[in-house]
């Protein structure tokens, strides 16, 4: 006789009281066979380390080979304390809630999480209250189950309970992808593709100021030089909201870096264009009105303008007075390092997150 629960939930009449039964055996350190959109899982609280041994000997998978961690929406990511590439920003943006995995170094090591776009799943993440980890629902070898048939053909009564809401919408395991390696790892394919993926690379960045003589010009062979120590395989090119084309740096912007033996003497000035903008996958700019002279100008790029004092975050307060990177034309020397050091700065951070 089966020693397990069977909660059967319609998708278009879902059963809260059945819910919360389910997620009160996860809280209570049971395990719960549940539907997302790709597979069946099995849940078992994260933070239950006794919970969590059981589903290894139940997986036949050894201890040390840690879980996929999911989470009811974003924010939960945030108390693991994840290093987040720009890449992995977009890809949470794009494919979250969605069928893909996403690894990130955590102050406690590398971790892999989702948000499954599965309406059921997600209202049983929201009752439980907390990250869960939620492998396949089946023996390691065995098919990953579509059906709650196939969960209890290979799992028997091993589970505590499981969430029958007939056939999973993919059938196919989600895509895992390790960013922490440069640009990516692909460690499983599955429902998001390689192309989705290389879609969403950051490979031609664009500074902007407004003469292209100092501040871009500066950006740009600092970028490269990082890029460059880096092996990282983007385009840098800088342009000016204001600037005549074909003038060369100012004689302060030359000195100041070459005293970091960056030699841009053979820079050309530019303005910025429709071309210039439409190519670049990122576009970072000095100050407020820069961004707003794009956005103004070219509405497309809104999503990609930046002020390099604030990338990765979009939103900044108006009221704050350190988010310009203020212009030294015509500025003694000091001014030009004191600019130069801050926009090192800058790009030192953001080198770490592309």
């Amino acid at each position: 006789m089966s020693t397990f629960e069977i909660f059967t939930i319609k998708r278009d009449n879902i059963d809260a009281k059945a819910l919360k039964k389910a997620a009160d055996i996860i809280k209570k350190g049971g395990l719960v066979a549940f539907p997302t959109e790709t597979v069946y899982g099995i849940a078992a609280d994260y933070y239950n380390q006794n919970a969590i041994s059981k589903l290894s000997k139940i997986k036949n998978r050894p201890t040390n080979k840690p879980f996929s961690i999911q989470i009811p929406q974003k924010d939960y990511i945030k108390e693991f304390n994840c290093l987040i590439s720009f890449l992995g920003k977009r890809l949470i943006e794009k494919f979250w809630p969605g069928p893909l995995t996403l690894i990130f170094d955590s102050s406690d090591g590398k971790k892999g999480f989702r948000i499954p776009n599965d309406k059921i799943a997600l209202l049983f993440l929201k009752e439980i209250g907390g990250p869960i980890v939620a492998p396949s629902a089946n023996i390691s070898g065995q098919p990953a189950p579509k059906t709650a048939q196939e969960v209890i053909k290979q799992l028997k009564d091993n589970v505590d309970a499981v969430i029958d809401a007939g056939k999973t919408d993919l059938g196919i395991e989600s895509t895992v992808v390790d960013l922490t390696v440069y640009p990516y790892e692909i460690i499983r394919q599955g429902a998001v593709s390689q192309q989705d993926i290389e879609g969403l690379l950051i490979k031609k960045i664009l500074f902007v100021c407004t003469g292209n003589s100092c501040r871009s010009v500066m950006a740009e062979y600092l970028m490269r030089h990082l890029f460059e120590k880096q092996n990282k395989k983007i385009e840098v090119s800088s342009a000016g909201t204001s600037s005549f084309s074909c003038i060369g740096p100012t004689e302060n912007t030359i000195k100041t870096m070459s005293e970091m033996d960056i030699d841009v003497t053979n820079h050309a000035s530019k303005s910025i264009n429709e071309n210039l903008i439409k190519d670049a996958d990122l576009i970072l700019v000095m100050q407020k009105f820069h961004k707003e002279y794009i956005i103004d100008t070219y509405p497309e790029a809104k999503e990609k303008t930046f002020l390099l004092s604030k990338f990765p975050e979009q939103e900044y307060d108006g009221l704050e007075t350190n988010a310009d990177i203020k212009d030294p034309v015509g500025m003694e020397h000091n001014f030009y390092r004191e600019i130069r050091n801050i926009i090192e700065k800058h790009i030192e951070r953001i080198g770490k997150i592309l």
